[in-house]
């Protein structure tokens, strides 16, 4: 009984890792636009904060690096708490590794002829933009079977947000737009508060 004790502490603790890693990735972002001379909100890619070439971002990048594992820490446990929705934990866990990979292959440079790592990155963006929108839709859709209401709304309005948005920032970001910023931080943004609200609800639930 104890050990089971102790298992059940450490993965309600894992819940508790997806209420942390939308604040530490905002916080990633913010720590990086500050440090990283002429980067634009506005106008940047948030991965160009930690793109190839950069010197001094040590420390953004552990940010998002401890984000990419607080999320699989939340991916592993929620996936043992809400065992209906477990392919959308198996997504996130796949949104988490591809994200770590992304430090391997870091972005090239805008306006610099694409690299083969820099392909990889791109390859690796398009995989996390379809398994966030995967892991949205199938807890919307074990909510909408269950007859969850609100919670089916929230995931239904959160996937139009991020497939939306995230067209237009891809759009923007092969045609230049000067505001393809801001359409990324919605996409990114969208998924973010999905992923509180998720995390948020575990916790609710599972607080006993």
């Amino acid at each position: 009984m104890p050990a089971q004790g102790r298992t059940w502490s450490i993965d309600r603790l894992g819940l508790w890792c997806g209420v942390a890693a939308p604040p530490v990735y905002l916080a990633g972002v913010i720590a990086g636009g500050e440090l990283v001379m002429g980067y634009d909100h506005l106008r940047d890619a948030i991965s160009s904060l930690t793109e190839s070439g950069r010197v001094g971002i040590e420390a953004v990048a552990a940010v998002f690096i401890l984000y990419d594992l607080l999320v699989l820490a939340f991916a592993d446990a929620a996936s043992r708490f809400d065992r209906e929705n477990l392919r959308a934990y198996v997504l996130l866990g796949v949104t988490a590794v591809g994200g770590l990979l992304m430090f391997i292959v870091p972005m090239d440079p805008v306006g610099r002829p694409m690299s083969p790592g820099g392909m990889v990155h791109v390859l690796l963006a398009v995989i996390l933009s379809l398994s966030t929108m995967g892991a949205i839709a199938v807890v919307g859709l074990g909510a909408f079977r269950r007859r969850q209401r609100g919670r089916a709304l929230f995931s239904g309005f959160g996937l139009i947000v991020v497939a939306v948005s995230g067209a237009a920032a891809g759009l923007g970001a092969a045609a230049g737009w000067p505001l393809m910023g801001i359409l990324e931080r919605l996409t990114i943004g969208g998924f973010e508060v999905w992923l509180l609200v998720q995390a948020l609800t575990l916790v609710r639930l599972n607080g006993r």
